[in-house]
């Protein structure tokens, strides 16, 4: 890549920033970005023991081009709902451990306006200069923040008000996944947002991190419920999803759909309590049905509970259909269900 990228356009930041991808996208041949689109898609899928870090056994292009906007969609669908349950929090500085090329710094000073400075920390040299060019084309917060390369096992973690780690969990081993959680809460002044892949394995380690958090101290704010053992047991787990467009280059690239639907799991703990963020959580997609509707929940006593709301309901049954896989039941106090 031996151009600059692009000027600002007078579109959101975001829509430079893929349009910048989308640009560079035309340098990788067609065949060689579906290659690498699959072999991270099956990468993602795989429920054995972690590997060594996966991210960087491909070039950091086609990972930009494959993964950069499913991954900010995901980190900023998980901000977005720490920042609505706690309206209090105004974070001034943002640490993001294994940042890569930067989407969960995107997505959190888009969420967070209050961050004025950023640290992102990356073992990948090439994907810490990708991410750099591409944030010349973010919020000056962003384009002035501090990009280093290096070991987030052995690296000397600054404070922030929040710190972000975003698929990272799930490239490393057990115990080093643990042990980066215990460093990032350190780290962590008001809060610690935690996303991984909504596979099996993805959500092993955010289970794994819960009980890290706890043993803490923590505050878990979204999405659990509460802060008794996980009821996900078996061949369930916990995940959500947020849907995408998919830019020109992954449907050249072969894709069927124009869009994408990005599967994750996530936790977001915070220092202290601040008004009732216990509720009940929609923790699989809503059965709309002739007169009712049912909602899978994880309970705020520590159950996953199906709730039927019929017609009879009245506003309860108005708002269970409109509910969504990831949101907090019941909306309001006065709703009931039968």
């Amino acid at each position: 890549m031996a151009h600059p990228p692009p000027l600002p356009t007078g579109q959101t930041f975001l829509e430079d920033a893929l349009s910048a991808i989308e640009a560079w996208a035309a340098e990788i041949p067609a065949q060689r970005l579906a290659r690498a689109i699959e072999d991270l898609n099956r990468r993602y899928r795989e429920t054995g023991p972690a590997e060594a870090p996966y991210r960087h056994r491909v070039e950091p292009l086609p990972y930009l081009v494959a993964r950069w906007p499913a991954t900010h969609a995901a980190c900023r669908a998980a901000l977005a709902e720490l920042a609505r349950l706690r309206p209090d929090l105004t974070p001034k500085r943002l640490l993001d451990l294994g940042a890569g090329t930067g989407a969960a710094s995107w997505a959190s000073f888009e969420v967070f306006p209050t961050l004025d400075d950023g640290h992102l920390v990356d073992r990948d040299a090439d994907s810490v200069a990708l991410g750099r060019r591409l944030a010349e084309l973010g919020p000056a917060a962003l384009r002035r923040a501090d990009w280093r390369s290096g070991s987030l096992e052995t690296a000397a973690l600054p404070d922030a008000d929040l710190v972000v780690v975003a698929y990272v969990l799930n490239e490393l081993a057990e115990t080093e996944a643990r042990s980066l959680v215990a460093r990032a809460w350190q780290a962590a002044g008001r809060a610690l947002v935690l996303v991984e892949p909504g596979s099996r394995r993805g959500f092993d380690r955010i289970r794994a991190a819960r009980d890290v958090l706890i043993d803490a101290g923590a505050v878990l704010a979204a999405p659990c419920p509460h802060a008794l053992a996980c009821p996900m047991i078996g061949g369930d787990w916990c995940h959500f999803r947020v849907r995408l467009d998919r830019g020109a280059a992954r449907r050249r690239a072969g894709a069927a759909l124009p869009f994408d639907d990005e599967k994750y799991s996530y936790i977001a703990a915070v220092r202290s309590v601040a008004g009732n963020t216990m509720m009940n959580r929609v923790v699989k997609a809503p059965m709309r049905r002739s007169g009712h509707v049912l909602l899978e929940l994880c309970t705020t006593d520590g159950r996953l509970d199906r709730t039927t709301v019929t017609k009879r309901a009245g506003p309860a049954y108005r708002a269970a259909r409109k509910a969504e896989w990831g949101h907090p039941w019941p909306p309001s106090d006065t709703v009931t269900s039968s």
